[in-house]
């Protein structure tokens, strides 16, 4: 049996903003450069939108990365987390 653990996650306003970079610009690029290849940070900045989570008050997340127990967030607020979680 596995003990419950706190797990120290990001927080969710840097990693929105960090993710808001990822995909804003590069559609500028892609619309009035012709860059393609901006399609690669869009499509990472995507995929990292799962990872956002919300706790509320008096309320925990449990965390699992495939099917093995990670941690459990506890503190309330905007967070984010491994996707894959």
């Amino acid at each position: 049996m596995k003990k419950e653990k706190d797990f120290s996650a990001s927080s969710g306003y840097l990693a929105m903003f960090i993710v808001f970079l990822l995909i804003v610009p590069p559609v500028f690029g892609i619309i009035f450069l012709k860059m393609l290849w901006l399609l690669v940070p869009i499509a990472i900045g995507l995929i990292s939108f799962p990872g956002f989570v919300i706790v509320n008050p008096n309320e925990s997340s449990v965390l699992v990365l495939f099917g093995d127990y990670k941690g459990t967030i506890r503190a309330n607020g905007f967070w984010w987390v491994n996707p894959f979680m």
